[in-house]
């Protein structure tokens, strides 16, 4: 992901991306409702259905019949993607609506992709949320990997433990391959391929040892960029005591096998009002603005405007680099449920990935 980039403004212009692989873990409603939230704090917020195909997030915002989509910009009616921003019943939060012509713009070129991240990131706002698909497209990875801070969302399921799982093992992965294509290496990536060093890899983490080893100087580049990485978990649909443990231990999970820090940002319990809200095209947070749900949305807003109006910060110790320092983890994460406990302690989410 890219770094913080320079303000150009009154605005601190902060790109957020809410992805995670599976469909039906509640992306709409967080992106729509973390928007509504911050709104509600006087950040000036601007959401973007970039479900290609499947836009429904004006719907979660209670706006029924946009009269512009973000099709009209790709198929270029439109010069400038902020001809696109359409008003909402929230102060301080405008959206762009997705396009519902999967023929069109599911699989965008290269060229239009980055014509698209481009304008969106030059928008005016505090937040820009971009509220992705379902599945592990090159689409949602670029979009994904585009923002300055991107957050997976998950339920207690283990089919969504796995799928998020994937979706960040497929992130990390085109990010790598990208900054491989930016470096004249062909003869690492014959080696990497070598059935013998692949035998080795079983973690990200893994493969970053094996780079080093042949090539110290093009794995200090990687890692430089790498080190930009920031990602969230936000755990949806709770409805158990045992199943606030998930975010915990799959926090850990992900920073063990993966490599990858990981910060959990909050749960949000189920509410037989969230569907209700939905069914009445209305936002909770405006529907049902003293439920469990809406509050717990309300606390992420404000751990985000708690970072000093920068993507989340890595909790000390908890990089994607320890190994260079010390083989043992030893950070916080770590040390909250180590990994070398028997599976059957694990919540039954995370034991079924690992």
């Amino acid at each position: 992901m890219t770094g913080m980039p320079e303000w150009q403004s009154m605005f601190k212009r902060c790109v957020i991306a809410v992805g995670g692989g599976k469909g039906g873990t509640g992306k709409s409603l967080l992106a729509a409702n973390l928007g509504i939230a911050l709104a509600e704090l006087k950040q000036h917020v601007i959401v973007i259905d970039l479900d290609l195909g499947g836009a429904n997030l004006h719907t979660c915002l209670g706006i029924r019949y946009p009269k512009i989509t973000l099709g009209d910009f790709l198929q270029r009616k439109l010069t400038s993607i902020d001809k696109a921003l359409l008003p909402s019943p929230i102060e301080n939060l405008k959206l762009i609506n997705g396009s519902n012509d999967p023929l069109e713009i599911t699989s965008l070129p290269y060229a239009q992709k980055a014509r698209l991240i481009s304008q969106f990131k030059r928008l005016n706002a505090d937040y820009i949320i971009l509220d992705l698909g379902a599945g592990t497209s090159l689409n949602v990875l670029d979009f994904f990997l585009s923002a300055d801070y991107g957050i997976v969302v998950a339920t207690p399921e283990p089919t969504a433990i796995e799928n998020v799982s994937l979706f960040i093992k497929c992130v990390m992965m085109r990010h790598l391959k990208i900054l491989l294509k930016q470096l004249p290496i062909e003869n690492l990536k014959n080696r990497i391929k070598d059935p013998r060093n692949l035998e080795t890899i079983r973690t990200f983490r893994d493969l970053l040892r094996l780079i080093r080893s042949f090539e110290k100087e093009t794995a200090d580049k990687i890692e430089s960029k790498l080190e930009n990485f920031k990602l969230g978990l936000v755990m949806n649909n709770i409805r158990e005591q045992s199943e606030t443990k998930i975010g915990d231990s799959y926090k850990t999970m992900i920073h063990k096998c993966m490599g990858i820090p990981l910060d959990y940002l909050g749960r949000i319990y189920y509410d037989d009002k969230i569907p209700m809200a939905v069914k009445k095209i209305r936002p909770l947070l405006l529907e049902y603005p003293n439920t469990k749900a809406a509050h717990a949305i309300r606390l992420i807003a404000k751990r985000i405007l708690g970072m000093d109006h920068s993507p989340f910060p890595l909790e000390q110790g908890n990089s994607l680099f320890d190994w260079k320092k010390k083989d043992k983890d030893t950070s916080p994460a770590v040390q909250e449920m180590p990994m070398g406990k028997p599976q059957k302690e694990l919540p039954l989410g995370v034991r079924f990935y690992i």
